[in-house]
């Protein structure tokens, strides 16, 4: 990890934007993304309990990737289709995956939403990775592949990239960042979105 180039990253982003994402062109871009909403949604919707009822929920849980500007709109199709094909042992499984992802065993959780979509050729790091983003904002991070690489290269991290989704790639990425958001302003770390923002920004 490359403290030297994260701090100069930081004084060069300053410099053009001296309020980080304080300024009124992040905040129409944070608008945008409805982090907040999306937020809001998984805590006070998808609680633990409301899970519990599987199948019966799946929509609602596909909603969160469905209407996520964080997802790719091709992934998003392709996870409409996945999900109009699904069965409803299937939809139980995602439904559990995504429950445990969020709020039981996070690993197991991860490998069973990853199974499944790997069965149905779409285990994407996005569609993995959002749910958590989203209920965790301060914590956890989503997983792009352009910006996972560029990062890992131009800061030096002990991390390889891997194009298909593993938990321990997925942990040290996060762990990566949250260490590296300790060293620079306040105002590029409201969340990790806008800190991994900054960084795709001006990498």
């Amino acid at each position: 990890m490359n403290i030297e180039k994260l701090k100069k990253l930081e004084s060069e982003f300053l410099e053009r934007h001296p309020d980080g994402f304080k300024s009124k062109e992040f905040v129409k871009i944070t608008k945008k993304h409805n982090v907040g909403k999306h937020t809001e949604y998984i805590n006070g919707i998808l609680t633990e309990d409301y899970l519990n009822k599987g199948h019966q929920v799946f929509k609602d849980v596909a909603k969160v990737v469905l209407s996520s500007s964080l997802v790719s709109v091709f992934e998003k199709v392709r996870f409409r289709d996945f999900a109009a094909d699904l069965t409803t042992a299937e939809k139980t499984r995602f439904v559990k995956g995504v429950s445990e992802l969020l709020y039981g065993h996070e690993k197991s959780g991860f490998y069973m939403v990853y199974t499944l979509l790997k069965e149905h050729r779409l285990a994407k790091w996005p569609i993995i990775t959002v749910f958590r983003v989203y209920a965790y904002p301060k914590k956890d991070v989503l997983m792009k592949p352009t910006v996972v690489k560029k990062v890992i290269a131009h800061l030096n991290l002990d991390l390889k990239y891997e194009s298909d989704p593993s938990y321990t790639l997925y942990r040290k990425y996060r762990a990566a960042i949250n260490k590296m958001k300790k060293e620079v302003a306040l105002s590029l770390r409201p969340n990790n979105l806008a800190f991994t923002g900054f960084l795709m920004l001006i990498i």
